[in-house]
């Protein structure tokens, strides 16, 4: 289920993924169940949304079977909606899929359940169901190795509280950590867009010098190897902070020539 999955050769095995799934379906098993869930990624990176969709309710109604690939199967389907927004068809997925792994006390699958579920509260604009799904998450992930995941969560959650209440200690508390984390796991994109998250509540904040600083940090960390769309959101943030600190001529002249898209 977590292993790295080669989306270019899937496509090219397309038709004979579809054989597989309709030989199973037919037969009743689990393993189109296990095939249907796997496949998650493919789906989404691919754009077979509604295939997908459709080939994971035909092997969820083949087999019963109470494991963590039917866990998995639902949370798929769930995520396949919520990206095709259909929100209110993800929410009795990720529901299931929630029952199916507190059944197997999977904490790794209800996390991933909960992860899922703080998104679609947060685009249907449930703040406070979002946060609560985002602690819960956060609180399990603590408990196993998972340093990124652990970054991820701690800033998604830091960013939807500014939402809500910018004056949150929560906010501050949750970049801080996630910056670490990066810090930790050698990913310095991830720091800087923790850095620059906070940047912006700063900001809003009135706490323009702060702001600067942490917008400054976040370039520095990007411009080496950044892609040109978050060294140019970093340079955004940074250009925004600097006119509200009145240095209206900056330090730097804009995106060196290697990191302008072409």
């Amino acid at each position: 289920m977590h292993g790295a999955i080669d989306l270019e050769r899937l496509a090219i095995e397309f038709d004979n993924l579809r054989a597989a799934l309709r030989h199973w379906i037919d037969a009743g098993a689990n393993e189109a169940v296990r095939l249907a869930a796997a496949l998650r990624p493919f789906w989404y990176a691919k754009g077979h949304l509604r295939e997908g969709q459709a080939w994971i309710a035909q092997a969820l109604a083949a087999d019963s079977t109470l494991c963590a690939a039917r866990g998995y199967a639902l949370l798929s389907a769930g995520q396949l909606a919520h990206n095709m927004g259909k929100n209110g068809d993800a929410l009795p997925s990720l529901v299931q899929a929630e029952q199916v792994f507190a059944a197997l006390d999977d904490a790794r699958g209800l996390a991933a359940v909960l992860n899922e579920l703080a998104w679609v509260h947060f685009d249907t604009h449930d703040h406070a169901a979002a946060i609560a799904a985002f602690e819960s998450c956060i609180a399990r992930v603590r408990q196993f190795d998972d340093v990124a995941w652990l970054a991820e969560l701690l800033s998604s959650t830091a960013m939807v509280l500014g939402y809500t209440d910018r004056s949150d200690p929560r906010i501050r508390a949750y970049f801080s950590q996630a910056s670490a984390l990066h810090t930790m796991t050698a990913n310095p994109s991830g720091r800087a867009h923790a850095l620059m998250q906070l940047a912006i509540i700063e900001g809003l904040e009135g706490a323009y010098a702060r702001a600067s600083a942490l917008a400054e940090e976040a370039v520095d960390l990007l411009t080496p190897n950044a892609l040109p769309r978050d060294l140019a959101w970093a340079y955004e943030v940074a250009g925004e902070t600097r006119w509200f600190c009145g240095e209206l001529d900056g330090r730097r002249g804009g995106l060196p020539p290697r990191a302008r898209p072409v």
